[in-house]
């Protein structure tokens, strides 16, 4: 090398990290990528250097369902209510019914995404 080669500043890189992972990791570690809304480079790195490896309890899509559900018992409560406090007692267990099996329906869902 010549003198004026050896004096041209050194094109510098980000420093890189290449890891090999079977076909099934990489499916694994896109999944929780994606639950997080994260890159798979951001994910990588927030699970060593800030959070750990937490998973969300549920997907968003999952989440809007079970506000979308919380919204239909709450329109469900505000009619029981409604009719209790008018004096109208008969027909207001079917709507009670509804009520509790919306919230069997939530409490499945929570339970499924939870133990997933």
């Amino acid at each position: 090398m010549t003198q004026e080669q050896l004096e041209l500043p050194l094109k510098r890189t980000r420093p890189a990290l290449y890891i090999r992972l079977s076909e099934e990791q990489l499916k694994e570690v896109e999944t929780l990528a994606l639950e997080r809304g994260e890159k798979i480079q951001d994910f990588v790195k927030s699970c060593i250097f800030n959070e750990g490896n937490k998973r969300p309890i549920m997907s968003k899509d999952s989440c809007k369902e079970v506000v979308a559900q919380l919204r239909k018992i709450g329109n469900n409560f505000n009619q029981i209510t409604k009719q209790m406090n008018s004096g109208f007692r008969r027909n207001w267990y079917d709507s009670f019914e509804k009520c509790q099996k919306d919230l069997s329906q939530i409490r499945n869902s929570l339970v499924s995404h939870v133990a997933s």
